[in-house]
């Protein structure tokens, strides 16, 4: 067999062995980190339930329309499949069931406040 030497690590925080070093303890938490950040994205899927409005729509003359034209705001949750976390902002697309006069839609609504989470990673 023949040795051939591995090449050094361009990252300094791994060490002689391919292993992180002591700073690599951080690395590898801020990698857990980003790993939590992309399934963030998936609290947008809440949003889809404002489609349920276009067969049960909100009865005319419920308070909280200008709430419930916010629901287009879903479509930020596009920015999802460019920015990781961004998708959280999918969730909503679900406000536009808010105050809805069916209690479980209402919750679905109220759930569209999740799409603030996603807020930050835009900027």
């Amino acid at each position: 067999m023949f040795y051939v030497p591995r090449p050094k690590s361009v990252y300094p925080f791994w060490g002689e062995e391919g292993f992180p070093s002591n700073g690599g303890a951080q690395n590898a938490r801020m990698n857990n980190l980003h790993d939590l950040i992309g399934l963030l994205g998936l609290i947008g899927l809440v949003g889809l339930a404002g489609l349920a409005a276009i067969r049960n729509p909100v009865a005319p003359g419920r308070p909280g329309e200008l709430f419930r034209r916010l629901g287009i705001l879903g479509l930020l949750g596009l920015a999802g499949i460019w920015i990781d976390g961004a998708g959280a902002m999918g969730a909503f697309g679900a406000l536009g069931l808010w105050n809805h006069q069916s209690q479980r839609l209402a919750l679905w609504g109220r759930l569209g406040l999740l799409g603030v989470v996603g807020i930050p990673f835009l900027f």
